[in-house]
């Protein structure tokens, strides 16, 4: 359904080594010959849609995210600018994947769910049809959640564990004793976009920076400084992308601050933590990850 000449080709990382591709003409993504895509799709400035993958009538993948091979995104859904939607994963009618969300390999996203900036969904969990799972939460591998569910902000729902329909899960509150493999989730995406710069130990480097006398300077308030990427005034994702180096820089050149700074961090961390909020909050959460990193608190 693609109808756009191949005219280059882009490595997967399936295995298959460079392969031709089209460039998809509503938004310019880049997308396997043997995928199908609606032409009333959108397929933003680098993302990827893999081999037999499906996008649908209408739906909307955005700036550099990535449906793997055998993925579905249903008509009128929505994948946001940086996320990530597995190998063999679903994507349901009216559904959405926010910005820097991760889907994992065969898991399920029914239809008209909406799972949240940030938010993880692990290998073979489902979120049901009408299902919400808040910014920064997490659903671990082979987890259900319930039509009509509700998971807040930041909650967790461990491995294998269930959430009937239409139940309430607070925003923080942990559902049975599974945490999130952010090296093993980092590894994965790594995988799958080997194309994103890495910033190894990247709270660490950000908290020390902020810790140099007043030379670099937290504000969540702007990407970045007068000084843009090479400059010392950064809010978070902006520490990313100039961590970076000149990687990151033409990075967000080509998808923007807010989708770059969510896959930097997805690659070089495992997980993405909220780029909006107060200076207070955000140098609060660098802290505990920058402790994590080195090894001086467990993982929440």
């Amino acid at each position: 359904m693609t109808n756009s000449s191949a005219t280059e080709t882009y490595d997967f990382f399936d295995g298959r080594g460079p392969v031709p591709v089209k460039r998809h003409p509503n938004g310019g993504g880049i997308v396997d010959l043997n995928s199908c895509v609606d032409p009333t799709a959108f397929v933003g400035e680098c993302a990827s849609v893999g081999e037999c993958a499906f996008v649908g009538e209408c739906a909307s993948v955005g700036k550099g995210a990535s449906v793997g091979e055998g993925a579905s995104v249903g008509k009128c859904a929505s994948v946001g600018e940086g996320a990530s939607v597995g190998e063999g994963a679903s994507v349901g009618k009216g559904a959405s994947v926010g910005k820097g969300a991760f889907v994992g390999k065969c898991a399920s996203v029914g239809e008209c769910a909406s799972v949240g900036e940030c938010a993880s969904v692990g290998k073979g969990a489902s979120v049901g049809k009408g299902a919400f799972v808040g910014k920064g939460a997490s659903v671990g591998d082979g987890a259900s959640v319930g039509e009509y569910a509700f998971v807040g902000e930041c909650a967790s729902v461990g491995e294998g564990a269930s959430v009937g329909e239409c139940a309430k899960i607070d925003p923080g509150q942990k559902i049975g004793e599974w945490e999130p493999d952010f090296l093993a989730l980092a590894r994965e995406y790594r995988s799958l976009r080997p194309d994103i710069p890495v910033v190894e130990n990247l709270d660490s480097k950000i908290l020390d920076a902020l810790s140099l006398g007043g030379k670099y300077v937290l504000d969540m308030r702007n990407w970045h400084g007068a000084e843009g990427a090479c400059g010392t005034t950064h809010c978070r994702a902006g520490f990313a992308v100039h961590f970076a180096g000149e990687k990151g820089k033409k990075l967000e050149e080509r998808v923007g601050p807010a989708a770059a700074g969510a896959m930097i961090y997805r690659a070089s961390t495992g997980r993405v933590p909220m780029f909006h909020g107060s200076n207070d909050e955000a140098l609060a959460d660098i802290k505990n990850c920058a402790d994590r990193e080195m090894g001086r608190t467990a993982a929440p």
